[in-house]
């Protein structure tokens, strides 16, 4: 990690996270950032149809980062039903509501693949997957993914 003044607030490439002095103690963003490069670096989205998926595991586990300081277990909690389940509702409560998972053929489809709807329901998912699945099963099936694709692409199919 490398902190920079000026510039993006943070990013990351392969291997190196850029932060801006004011993002060292925002743990969310940080996990959310080592995520993204476990998972952009060691297993891929299949197609930009998969993107959703990335998004969504990294938002999750970012989430699940323990605050600096000891904050109470129910900020996890909180914070995905604040950050990621209400937004996807009020999303997919549009009329122009899409599939997270849907095709992406053309280049305006491949250019939002991470959007918003991606970002919220994607995480919304798979936090109540987990959820229902249990801690210790969705620790696990995140570890199958990451060791049977490693150095491959992914898609939901794998989880």
């Amino acid at each position: 990690i490398v902190v920079v003044e000026g510039g993006n607030q943070y990013s990351e490439g392969w291997g190196l996270i850029t932060l801006a002095p004011s993002m060292l103690t925002d743990t969310k963003v940080i996990a959310r950032l080592l995520a993204q490069q476990w998972f952009g670096g060691l297993v891929s989205p299949r197609w930009w149809s998969a993107q959703w998926l990335l998004e969504a595991l990294t938002s999750v586990l970012g989430e699940r980062a323990p605050a600096l300081g000891g904050a109470p277990a129910e900020r996890e909690t909180d914070a995905l039903l604040l950050d990621h389940v209400l937004p996807a509702l009020r999303l997919d409560s549009s009329n122009s509501v899409r599939a997270v998972a849907s095709p992406r053929l053309e280049r305006a489809d491949i250019e939002s693949a991470a959007d918003e709807l991606s970002l919220h329901k994607g995480a919304a998912i798979v936090s109540m997957a987990i959820e229902a699945a249990g801690q210790e099963a969705g620790r696990a099936a995140l570890a199958r993914l990451l060791r049977d694709h490693r150095s491959a692409s992914a898609d939901a199919r794998c989880v």
